[in-house]
């Protein structure tokens, strides 16, 4: 796609042109490059797989910005299943567009959990969540939608492109006012195909690739036009492996398991394909993270009625409304006062709905003593006790959840039966640890399901950032202690307060003796006052402690730099961004010195890489 930029390059070509008639042919050629390409199936044998039943949910803003959002959903989704029934065989029937009560968020992640827990998808095979568009041109198609890979949901932006109608009539001022219009709507009607049919697609496992006219491509480009015969053998497969019922489905993803191990495309992305591989793995074996479509285990003896109204309080805490969700449960919480998932659900969202102290002590206690071996109400007490600043009580609660849900996963790998909400107690567990900064115990309940691995991620860079091998000098229990004391020393560091930053060093040198961050921090704070011998000997220290010190490679590199050796510099600084790939200011030391020595290929592939992270261009 022409992006903002792209389109005000355009406008100032134009204005360099001869006036009247040259320059109304040279915009005329202008729109006719602007003009986006069509979008074409790619045809893959087999017949018809199914229906793809889908429900909408549009959100406040969503409906704000668009008034006629009902019948421009059906035509949306006429195109895209259109496309989709040649290509993969399945056809997209839309069976409701409701209404969603929540008003639009930055963070697409947090929006796609609470769409999941809105809705389970019990009664549909796709659930869809329309929210408000940005108020910027944006190209970045995972800024603009996402979905769970083989899941049942994702959520989709809407188009606001006010700046880019804009500058379409700065560029165009000569075209037609009525063929500008047609153009900004063609325009609109192809990037809104090419995000859902992008977001489909991964629902149906489909791979990034490097092509740009892929519809599976990272990027937004005007001329996106189908998907590879890869990616479309691949999506048929797994479509009809989704809708197949019963023994057929475990041999539908073996199947598609096979078809990737044998027939790899050499455009898909490496790390993608490993994980997809991981996943259909599981999928083969019956082990699924399909669980997405099951709320809170409930028993036998919840009435038909009573059930349909906890799922009610389900959706409504999925959709961020954790009062109103209590005000639905109230009423089952003393009338099923032996049901373990009621009991459960009520602990949980005594604490989501900020309830007073008293209730979220009993609601929980009493959750416990029905399922004296659960997690879930220990973890429910963490959280509340760090909504209170209780820091340390929150901790210890949180450890006791992490040993149960150790303790029930050992028992189900010997043949007793496994906590009914481990997967979604494990995950916010893990992101739970995390916001305490406890990298340990964080990385150990990440392990415990396949859905925290940003938080396995987040430990394993914070862990390379602040200097903090696993099993070293720093207690678990007090790691956050010690992050903390880190960036506040590097925070008088940055501040230029030296004398204030010496006091924090030798403070965190008597309580966590032998940490490499700090050598680190010293080793930056030595650097900044041009103590080039001292920086590389605390910098060295750190190393000598762990290896994988990103910023003490980092910083080693500057130092090689600055001494003139460029090849030193470069192992150091290559080292620090395998470690940590958000160091962006290592890759632009690296690339100016691949620059200076005359390696362009190094500096070609660092250009790429960079790009891949940064969405720009290496300076």
């Amino acid at each position: 796609m022409f992006t903002r930029a792209a389109i005000a390059a355009l406008l100032a070509a134009s204005a360099g042109c001869a006036f009247g008639a040259t320059r109304a042919a040279y915009e005329a050629r202008t729109a006719a490059r602007l003009e986006p390409a069509a979008v074409e199936p790619t045809p893959t044998e087999g017949g018809s797989v199914g229906v793809l039943r889908v429900r909408v949910f549009v959100d406040e803003d969503y409906r704000a910005q668009n008034r006629r959002h009902s019948q421009e959903i059906g035509r949306l989704f006429a195109r895209a299943s259109a496309l989709l029934e040649p290509t993969v065989g399945l056809r997209l029937e839309v069976v409701e567009v409701a209404d969603w009560k929540r008003r639009s968020g930055d963070d697409l992640q947090a929006v796609l959990d609470e769409l999941v827990s809105l809705d389970p998808a019990e009664d549909v095979d796709l659930v869809v969540g329309m929210i408000s568009g940005l108020a910027r041109v944006e190209v970045q198609l995972h800024h603009l939608g996402m979905a769970r890979v083989f899941g049942h949901h994702l959520v989709l932006r809407g188009l606001n492109d006010a700046v880019e109608v804009k500058e379409l009539d700065r560029a165009l001022g000569t075209v037609d006012e009525k063929v500008r219009r047609g153009l900004y709507a063609r325009r609109r009607q192809h990037k809104e195909l090419v995000i859902l049919l992008h977001e489909i697609a991964h629902t149906l496992g489909g791979l990034h690739v490097t092509a740009p006219g892929d519809l599976l491509h990272w990027q937004y480009d005007h001329q996106q036009s189908s998907f590879g015969a890869d990616n479309a053998q691949l999506m048929r497969a797994v479509a009809a492996a989704k809708l197949a019922k019963g023994p057929e489905a475990g041999a539908g993803w073996r199947l598609v398991l096979a078809r990737v191990r044998v027939n790899p495309s050499q455009g898909w992305n490496e790390d993608e394909k490993a994980e997809l591989v991981t996943e259909l793995e599981e999928l083969s074996r019956g082990e699924s993270s399909a669980g997405e479509r099951k709320g809170e285990a409930i028993g036998d003896a919840v009435r038909a009625s009573d059930r349909e109204r906890f799922r009610a309080a389900e959706r409504l805490e999925g959709a961020g409304r954790p009062l109103d969700a209590w005000e639905e449960l109230e009423p089952l919480i003393d009338y099923y006062p032996d049901e373990p998932g009621v009991q459960r659900f009520a602990c949980r969202l005594a604490v989501a709905a900020e309830r007073d102290r008293a209730s979220v002590e009993t609601r929980c206690s009493h959750a416990a003593q029905l399922g004296p071996g659960e997690a879930d109400p220990q973890l429910r007490l963490a959280q509340w006790y760090l909504a209170g600043g209780d820091k340390a009580k929150s901790l210890a609660a949180a450890h006791k959840a992490l040993e149960l849900l150790q303790r029930s996963a050992a028992g189900a790998t010997g043949g007793s039966g496994e906590d009914p909400g481990a997967e979604r107690t494990w995950l916010d567990l893990a992101r739970h640890f995390q916001a305490l900064r406890a990298v340990t115990w964080a990385e150990k309940a990440a392990a415990g399901t396949s859905k925290a691995k940003d938080v396995a991620e987040w430990a394993r860079a914070t862990r390379v950032r602040f200097g903090m091998p696993a099993g070293g000098a720093i207690p678990p229990e007090r790691e956050g202690e010690y992050v903390a004391g880190v960036s506040e020393l590097l925070q008088a560091v940055y501040s230029r307060q030296y004398a204030d930053a010496e006091k924090r060093a030798a403070s965190l040198e008597r309580t966590f003796r032998g940490a490499p961050g700090i050598h680190a921090a010293r080793c930056d704070m030595e650097v900044r006052l041009h103590h080039y011998p001292a920086a590389r000997a605390q910098c060295r220290a750190a190393l000598r402690l762990y290896a994988d010190s990103a910023w003490a490679h980092y910083l080693i590199g500057l130092l090689d730099k600055h001494d003139k050796n460029p090849a030193a510099a470069l192992e150091h600084l290559e080292r620090a961004i395998a470690l940590d790939p958000d160091l962006k200011h290592a890759y632009e030391v690296a690339g100016d010195l691949y620059k200076q020595l005359g390696r362009a290929e190094d500096r070609k592939r660092l250009g790429e890489k960079y790009r891949a992270h940064f969405s720009h261009e290496l300076p």
